[in-house]
């Protein structure tokens, strides 16, 4: 009887071994699936700011590409969409403000056109002053179409809202 007794306390032992261990197990594994949950947050984060960035860059491509290749009279379009909540800024050679933006030290002198977050960051050189209504542009990104047209030596730009879809009109 005593060596029955003595292997129960054994198997008892042994037993909360494993339930200790399954626990710091389930513990172990929680910890690792907390630490992959922040990373994937993180990546997540970075991965919109990134897509973000790509699309002001794409902006901004297409705008210049327009600018630079509209003749005189000429007018082009562009379907202004993304990134939203952003700017198309406009300066002129001779002015370093439009509104809250500033103009990026290394374009002093230069006419620029500008997609805009909280600061400029991607601008570039265009030859002539992009203006709406006779004023730099300050324009909200948001879903419209912007045209482009070369007249007297500048850059008209002339906005026009995208029309509503029709389940958009119907609710």
């Amino acid at each position: 009887m005593g060596e029955n007794l003595t292997k129960m306390n054994y198997l008892n032992k042994k037993g909360e071994g494993i339930s200790f261990a399954l626990n710091n197990l389930s513990e172990i594994f929680l910890a690792i699936a907390g630490i992959f949950l922040i990373i994937a947050i993180i990546f997540s984060t970075y991965s919109c700011s990134n897509n973000r960035d790509q699309q002001a860059k794409g902006t901004l491509d297409r705008i210049n590409q327009i600018i630079t290749s509209l003749d005189e009279g000429t007018e082009e379009s562009l379907e202004l969409l993304a990134p939203t909540g952003w700017k198309i800024i406009s300066f002129n050679a001779e002015n370093n403000l439009n509104a809250e933006y500033s103009k990026p030290n290394n374009y002093f002198n230069d006419n620029l056109i500008c997609v805009c977050e909280k600061t400029c960051k991607y601008c570039r050189s265009v030859n002539y002053k992009v203006l709406n209504s006779g004023e730099q542009v300050n324009l909200k990104i948001e879903p419209k179409i912007i045209y482009f047209k070369l007249e007297n030596n500048q850059i008209s730009v002339r906005i026009e809202q995208l029309k509503k879809s029709v389940e958009e009109e119907l609710s």
